[in-house]
C-alpha cells in the first residue's frame, strides 16, 4: 500500500470516493461501492494449523450457532470494499501521467 494509507484504510477510502462521486453524478465514473464485513474460519487459523484441527473448530462453531459465550474462538471478521467489476484493458499506472492534465488528478 502506499505510504500514508494504514491497512485497513483503503475500503473506506474507495466507499468515500463512490459516494462522493454519486453526490457530482458519476463525474469520474467510480462504480458501485459498498463497505462489507466478511467472517471466514480461514481468517482464525495460521498456516500451521491442520485440517483436521480447523474440522473440530469449525464444528464448534456450528454447533454453538456462533455463540461467544460457548465458544471464545468466535470467527475473526475483515472489513473492506466490494466493488462492481469493470472490465478493462490496462491499468492507469501503466499509461503514465501525460496522459491526465494536473487540474483533473486533483
Amino acid at each position: 500500500l502506499k505510504e500514508g494509507i494504514l491497512s485497513g484504510e483503503a475500503g473506506l477510502r474507495e466507499v468515500c470516493a463512490y459516494l462522493l462521486d454519486t453526490q457530482l453524478c458519476h463525474f469520474s465514473g467510480v462504480p458501485p461501492t459498498s463497505f462489507v464485513e466478511i467472517a471466514h474460519p480461514s481468517f482464525n487459523f495460521d498456516s500451521q494449523t491442520t485440517a483436521l484441527e480447523m474440522e473440530k473448530e469449525m464444528s464448534n462453531l456450528i454447533a454453538n450457532n456462533g455463540d461467544e459465550d460457548k465458544n471464545p474462538n468466535i470467527l475473526k471478521r475483515k472489513f473492506g470494499a466490494f466493488q462492481k467489476f469493470v472490465k478493462s484493458n490496462d491499468d492507469v499506472g501503466n499509461l503514465g501521467q501525460d496522459l491526465f492534465p494536473l487540474i483533473s488528478t486533483e
